[in-house]
């Protein structure tokens, strides 16, 4: 759990000892509550529980004026949110390309990653995205 030689303060990056104190005093409890909200799929909550600690490393300020397991559960939380929504969007938008572009869905959804990837390099190239 981290202390007063871990905690992180304002305006201060993240360093690996606070993520590795928040990653030990609440990562099994992260881990059951993701496997709570992805509904029991491991590879999903894995990936969310990393995603929270992601999270926390970079904006290590959002806790700082909290305790942070209550602060890395809102995390959790709003990210499954964020997962939900995006890959009940993601069907019938792909399953339309797909369509209408004569290739099959499992194509559509490599060319979306493919450009969404390409995306995200392009904005941190040009340092608009974190």
């Amino acid at each position: 759990m981290p202390d007063a030689g871990t905690a992180a303060r304002p305006g201060r990056v993240a360093d690996e000892a606070y993520v590795r104190a928040l990653h030990a005093g609440h990562g099994g409890a992260r881990l059951r509550y993701a496997l709570h909200l992805m509904s029991g799929d491991r590879r999903r909550a894995e990936d969310l529980a990393q995603e929270t600690i992601v999270r926390a490393w970079r904006h290590p300020e959002a806790l700082a004026s909290r305790f942070a397991g209550p602060g890395l559960f809102a995390v959790a939380r709003n990210l499954a949110v964020d997962s939900d929504r995006a890959r009940q969007a993601r069907p019938a938008e792909l399953g339309e390309a797909a369509a209408t572009l004569g290739i099959p869905a499992g194509t559509a959804t490599s060319r979306a990653f493919s450009a969404l990837k390409a995306l995200e390099l392009a904005l941190q190239e040009r340092g608009l995205a974190l």
